[in-house]
């Protein structure tokens, strides 16, 4: 049989994982001389400028995911993509070689011409760029009519210029057929392949595929022709190797996959397995999954070792996150094999995951399972008390003698050991010098010598990664999002159908790295694809009400994930960019609530203990969440209850806060700021109280929140006298470690002190002034309106000189124009209260950049040398507003966004420009 394929065919065997398989095919047939492939000129030349073009996309498609993705293994995994359509690329070349090579001829040429002016097929209904296609099919048309041959079979997608879409697009365009040939046409290579052996045109001998078993592995050799018994000796050999075998790895197994002439592949998506074992279908549909026994229909009786081997294999295949199982070309409905959810027996996972820590700490629990304590311990922070766990296990399996099993285990004890820091000379000190001294790579060669499973494995842990697929997967999804929502700001509409995909990839995820108890959730590649899954779920609900399939809120589920796996962090940075309103809280079971109460009320000691005994290099597991939690107490709308329920546990646990801990500080502002209204006057004040009486909680934004509620609502929250007078003290007067005053905490605060207290504050630091100018001292006090600023300001202009060099501290590390803190701040001053600077002084100051030259004097200044990027520089309210008032400044600003994008000056000028601001 003689057989043309147009260039569509080649790409869709190029691009299409499942029809991979059909290459191979394809070179068998032609290798028995069972068919012929015809290569028109016009082919090749297609086929060549197509490939070149699908390979680069693909690289385009990864150096795209690498530049818009912070997973840092997607750019180890991707290039693996290429590199099999680059080998695809050369095994359809090598097809190709083997094929009849047929050259354009005149008369077609002429032919072609007559059919364009009389607009006969592939030129029907008005049709003009069809020529390439004529070409192919009526050059391999005369071929064979001067080869007198009558028959063969074209595949081409191409059912607009091929085919009758008037009345049937499946078959060939009647001005297509010619008189002496018959001509199969096929839109399908796959379908047409197996439509020409049924109608005997291609005698293909089953056993022509041994080679495409490669796809295929084999575990355990059947004992007989029961099914329920093979398939139940299968996923116990599995199990041996892994509680979760990679899904990419487990659904080639057999008989999951079977070599099967009509669909040689088998698929696993969104928690369904897609096999193309017909009888392992039958199998599973003749189970009543509810009363865990056979249907009638079923060839296996209901005897207790049958439901035995069912309940088992059930058990396996939902571990394996199988829910659904479907039939390759059926037409057959999935077949539901979910159980019910058994409850979980008290484990030491279960009762992490339950925040029951005190039994963990306190060993009240079975032990015996030294992988899942080890892990339990790992996640807890626990590092040594995991090691030694873990090791206990490497010995147990090293007895037992599985190869894999024990690979998996060295992998994992070398991830925990690579950081650890332990005392020498111990007993944990001499597990991580030997695991240290593995040499995994030369252990990986000899899996050669192992069955095919253990290969795969292998070579799936060897990648150095084993999450870069799911990595790869996650930051996919979210670009996918990311694209959905930034196209809504373009006015496009279009289904955001990413977000299920989303939580699927990552619940598998964390499914896959919990069952095989993977010790590596605190490192940057595991936070990194729980931050992707956080910035999907924001995103989504970020979404206008214009757009389908957007996220309506928060539910317990998502809540539960993001509390567990989320980063403060993230959540706050993602919701004050895209959201900025409250999220409401979609309550159903209000299983997020249990879950939160719970969680803060683990005893404070037991935290010390954990920390006392914890390596210091590893983040702390209950305070990642701990921020998690307040995050998402600041942005999504819960009952007034719930609220002050988590803030009176919130408070027990500041008062224990480590010292690490308090540059996260922010967010309990963030918290402070949306919630103030709900607490009471009394949880204030104590708050208030805790953060000034704790130095190392000293921090701008609370105090910066307490001044603003005090402001909206009167309130005072400090009453103690002595206590003040303390504080006063220490921050009025030279620390002896570091020789600076520490005068923010109560210039910062001022206003949330009893006017009373306001005005010792006043008098202190005019006492201190008067004594000796302080710049900072004078600035903050006057910016803050604590003292009259022109009672000093005279004198410090005086004192001021023209900066010769950067400002020392953390201003050096500044560049572009902002070199000069002290005149910056002066500038600040001097805007918020319009002041006029004396000529003299503008004259001592100018030179020292255009930049200061301008502020200094924006009435006079030349601007010819204007930069429309110096408005973004330094961004005080009270900058801003005088800026924004200059209209040549507003003119040169809307000049150059008109040609130039930038984001930071867009927006400012869009808030200030034109509003009097």
């Amino acid at each position: 049989m003689h057989i043309l394929l147009d260039t569509n065919i080649l790409i869709g065997l190029l691009a299409s994982k499942h029809e991979s398989y059909l290459i191979s095919r394809l070179d068998t047939l032609v290798n028995q001389g069972k068919i012929e492939i015809l290569i028109p000129e016009i082919l090749l030349t297609e086929w060549e400028k197509k490939k070149i073009q699908t390979i680069a996309q693909c690289r385009k498609s990864i150096d795209t995911v690498n530049q818009h993705s912070t997973i840092l293994t997607v750019a180890n995994s991707d290039p693996t993509d290429v590199i099999q359509v680059e080998h695809k690329a050369q095994n359809i070349d090598e097809l190709l070689g083997k094929g009849i090579i047929i050259k354009s001829k005149k008369a077609v040429k002429s032919k072609i011409y007559d059919r364009i002016v009389e607009g006969r097929a592939p030129f029907h209904n008005g049709k003009t760029k069809s020529l390439n296609d004529a070409i192919l099919y009526l050059n391999a048309i005369e071929y064979l009519k001067a080869k007198s041959i009558t028959e063969f079979a074209f595949f081409s997608k191409d059912v607009k210029d091929f085919g009758y879409p008037e009345k049937d697009a499946t078959k060939l365009h009647p001005q297509l057929i010619d008189k002496e040939i018959t001509v199969h046409f096929y839109q399908s290579l796959e379908s047409g392949l197996r439509t020409l052996s049924e109608l005997n045109k291609i005698s293909y001998d089953k056993s022509d595929h041994k080679n495409e078993g490669k796809y295929i592995i084999r575990i355990v050799s059947p004992k007989s022709n029961d099914l329920l018994t093979y398939l139940y000796e299968v996923l116990k050999a599995c199990e041996q190797r892994m509680p979760m075998i990679p899904l990419s790895i487990f659904s080639r197994v057999h008989p999951l996959r079977i070599s099967n002439y009509k669909y040689n592949y088998t698929d696993y998506s969104n928690n369904t397995l897609t096999t193309n074992n017909i009888d392992l279908f039958n199998l599973f549909r003749d189970i009543d999954v509810k009363k865990m026994r056979f249907k009638a229909t079923s060839q296996f009786k209901n005897s207790k070792q049958n439901k035995s081997k069912l309940l088992y294999i059930l058990k396996r295949m939902n571990a394996q996150q199988i829910e659904y199982v479907n039939m390759i070309g059926g037409s057959q409905k999935s077949i539901d094999i979910r159980m019910k959810t058994a409850e979980n027996k008290e484990s030491p996972l279960s009762n992490y995951e339950s925040f029951l820590w005190n039994k963990i700490i306190s060993k009240k629990i079975d032990l015996n399972d030294k992988l899942e304590i080890g892990f339990t311990y790992y996640r807890m922070g626990l590092h040594i008390d995991a090691i030694n766990a873990y090791y206990e296990h490497f010995d147990t399996v090293k007895k037992n003698g599985n190869p894999t099993t024990i690979y998996v285990a060295q992998f994992c004890l070398q991830w925990l050991c690579s950081s650890a820091y332990v005392e020498s000379n111990t007993i944990t000190s001499k597990i991580i010098n030997e695991c240290n001294s593995w040499n995994l790579d030369e252990t990986y060669f000899k899996f050669a010598e192992h069955s095919a499973i253990d290969r795969e494995i292998a070579l799936y842990f060897q990648n150095a990664n084993p999450i870069q697929t799911y990595a790869t997967k996650v930051s996919k999804v979210l670009d996918s999002i990311r694209g959905h929502y930034f196209s809504q700001l373009f006015g496009s509409v279009s289904g955001n159908n990413n977000f299920e995909n989303l939580v699927f990839e990552f619940t598998h995820f964390i499914e896959f790295v919990s069952a095989n108890r993977l010790t590596y959730t605190h490192y940057s590649d595991f936070n990194l694809i729980c931050n992707n899954y956080t910035e999907g779920v924001l995103l989504s609900y970020a979404l206008n009400e214009y757009q389908p399939n957007r996220l309506e809120g928060f539910d317990d589920k998502i809540l539960e994930t993001l509390l567990k796996y989320g980063n403060a962090d993230k959540i706050i940075e993602i919701y004050v960019r895209f959201i900025k309103h409250e999220i409401r809280y979609l309550q159903s079971t209000s299983s997020f609530m249990t879950c939160a109460l719970a969680f803060l009320s683990i005893d404070t000691s037991l935290i010390q203990k954990v920390e006392e005994k914890s390596t210091y290099n590893f983040y702390k597991p209950f305070f990642e969440m701990f921020w998690s939690l307040i995050a998402l107490l600041s942005t999504v709308k819960f009952k007034k209850e719930f609220i002050i329920s988590c803030f009176e546990k919130i408070f027990i646990h500041l008062r224990e806060l480590p010292k690490r801990e308090t540059h996260k500080l922010k967010h309990l502002s963030s918290f402070l700021h949306r919630n103030w209204k709900i607490l009471s006057r009394e949880h204030i004040s104590n708050l208030f109280m805790l953060v000034v009486s704790t130095k190392e909680m000293h921090s701008y934004s609370l105090f910066d929140t307490f001044n603003k509620i005090a402001e909206s609502s009167n309130y005072k929250f400090f009453s103690n006298r002595s206590e003040f007078d303390n504080l006063l003290n220490e921050n009025l007067t030279t620390c002896e470690k570091c020789g600076r005053q520490h005068d923010n905490i109560l210039i910062t605060c001022h206003k949330a002190l009893p006017t009373e207290f306001r005005n010792d504050l006043k008098a202190r630091i005019e006492k201190q002034l008067d004594l000796e100018l302080n710049f900072d001292l004078y600035y903050k006090a006057s910016i803050f309106e604590i003292i009259d600023y022109n009672r000093y300001f005279e004198k410090l202009l005086g004192m001021l000189e023209k900066p010769t060099s950067i400002s020392s501290g953390w201003w050096a590390d500044l560049d572009k124009e902002i070199k000069f803190r002290r005149l910056n701040e002066l500038l600040n001053l001097v805007y918020k209260n319009s002041i006029h600077l004396p000529p003299n002084f503008i004259n001592k100051m100018k030179g020292l950049s255009h930049y200061y030259d301008w502020l200094l004097d924006m009435k006079n200044f030349d601007y010819k040398k204007f930069n429309p990027l110096w408005v973004a520089e330094y961004t005080t309210e009270y900058y801003l507003r005088v800026i924004f008032k200059n209209r040549t400044v507003c003119r040169l600003v809307q000049k150059y966004l008109k040609t130039n994008f930038q984001p930071k000056v867009a927006n400012l000028y869009s808030l200030y420009a034109g509003h009097g601001k």
